[in-house]
């Protein structure tokens, strides 16, 4: 099913969108079995943002590849997460 709303384009399955058009190119998002948004990629710009969560829900990384370069921008340490 696609929609199209403000000149974004939505492919909905399950109620997620798997297809964004933003200002800075279509998106295509995977979610994991908790429905949240676990990998972003645009093709035209070969740029891949992917993100992990705790089990709390809470994002604790997010990585994002630009064409073969690796940025890490970690919102907080796994060993911090898991504290004892």
């Amino acid at each position: 099913m696609y929609l199209e709303r403000n000149k974004r384009i939505m492919c909905v399955t399950s109620g997620n969108a798997t297809l964004i058009q933003t200002s800075t190119g279509t998106w295509q998002i995977t979610y994991n079995a908790e429905n949240r948004p676990i990998r972003f990629e645009n093709a035209a710009t070969q740029t891949v943002i992917d993100c992990g969560y705790d089990s709390q829900g809470r994002r604790y990384f997010k990585k994002v590849t630009l064409q073969a370069n690796d940025k890490h921008e970690g919102k907080r340490d796994f060993i911090e997460c898991i504290r004892l």
